[in-house]
C-alpha cells in the first residue's frame, strides 16, 4: 500500500495516532516511503516547521471470494479493493523548527503496529509508541496498547474502519509552575477509540480526502480526555508521487499548568513512494 510517511511529530494525542497521509488504494507486499512538510501553527507556540520522515509498511491479502451475483454498491461507491489479511508498519520522523527566531529541534516520534484481519471485516491489533515534545513540556511519552477493529466500507470511492484499543501510557512530563497539580510521572490506563475514512473525490483516486478522529478518555477519570481531529486532501501527481494540505486540530483538557490545551496546525507536504 502506498501509505504516505509521517509528516509532523503527534503531540496532543497520546495514543496510537494513524500519521499516514491518505494513501492510494492497498497493493501486496513491502512499501517503503518518505515525505515532507512545510507546516505553520499556533496555540502553545507560533512556528514555522520542516519535518522529514519515512515509513515502512508490509501487507497481504485474504484469498478472493467468489462472485456474489451483480455488485449494486459499486454504481456509487466503485469496485470492492482486495481485503488486508496482515500488516505491519514502522514509521519515524524529525522536525526542524524556528521558534522565536531561532532554529531548534525538540520533538521526535517513533511508532510501530500489528494488525491481523480474522475475518475480512474484523481484526486484532498491537502497537507501540514513543514520543517526546519539549514545546509540550513533554520529555518522553512512551505506550504499548491492543484492540480491535472492523473495517465499515473498502471501496475505491469510501474506506472506513472504526477501532477501539486499551492503551496504557508512561509521561514524563516537565513541570515549570509550582504547585502544578499535573503528576510529573504518571502512568495512565486509556481508551482509544478511533474512526478513519478516506473519500475518493474523483473516479481514478487522483484525488481523495481523509478524515482521522481519535477519542482518548482515562478509565479512571473519564473527564481527563484528549481528541485529535485531522484532515488530509491529497492529488496523485504519478504513481509514486502525491502532494497534499494537511490540517489538524488536539485537544487535551489536563495539560499541565502553562501549557495551553488547544494546538491546531495546517501544513502542506510531499510523498514518495520508493517501493511498493
Amino acid at each position: 500500500m502506498l501509505l504516505g510517511a509521517l509528516a509532523a511529530p503527534s503531540q496532543a494525542a497520546a495514543g496510537p495516532v494513524d500519521t499516514n497521509k491518505g494513501g492510494a488504494p492497498p497493493r501486496e507486499g513491502l512499501s517503503v516511503n518518505a515525505s515532507a512538510s512545510v507546516n505553520l501553527s499556533g496555540g502553545n507556540v507560533n512556528r514555522s516547521q520542516l519535518a522529514l520522515a519515512g515509513n515502512l509498511h508490509w501487507q497481504d491479502f485474504h484469498a478472493p471470494s467468489p462472485s456474489a451475483g451483480p455488485d449494486h454498491p459499486a454504481r456509487v461507491l466503485g469496485p470492492q479493493l482486495p481485503w488486508p489479511r496482515q500488516q505491519f508498519q514502522l514509521e519515524g520522523s524529525s522536525a526542524l523548527m524556528t521558534n522565536e527566531g531561532f532554529r531548534v529541534r525538540n520533538s521526535a516520534f517513533a511508532f510501530g503496529r500489528w494488525r491481523r484481519m480474522w475475518h475480512r471485516r474484523v481484526g486484532t491489533t498491537a502497537f507501540g509508541q514513543i514520543e517526546y515534545d519539549e514545546r509540550r513540556s513533554l520529555r518522553r511519552r512512551s505506550l504499548l496498547g491492543a484492540g480491535g477493529s472492523v473495517t465499515l466500507s473498502n471501496r475505491l470511492r469510501l474506506r472506513a474502519f472504526t477501532s477501539a484499543s486499551y492503551i496504557v501510557e508512561f509521561e514524563r512530563n516537565t513541570i515549570t509552575v509550582p504547585d502544578d497539580p499535573h503528576p510529573e510521572a504518571p502512568i495512565n490506563h486509556r481508551l482509544s477509540a478511533v474512526l478513519v475514512v478516506t473519500a475518493s473525490l474523483v473516479g481514478d483516486d487522483a484525488l481523495r480526502l481523509r478524515s482521522a478522529t481519535f477519542v482518548q478518555p482515562r478509565f479512571d477519570d473519564p473527564s481527563d480526555l484528549r481528541t485529535l481531529q485531522s484532515m488530509q486532501l491529497e492529488g496523485q501527481i504519478l504513481r509514486n508521487f502525491a502532494m497534499g494540505l494537511d490540517a489538524s486540530l488536539e485537544w487535551d483538557n489536563q495539560p499541565p499548568m502553562g501549557v495551553v490545551p488547544f494546538d491546531w496546525a495546517v501544513s502542506s507536504y510531499v510523498r514518495v513512494s520508493l517501493g511498493g
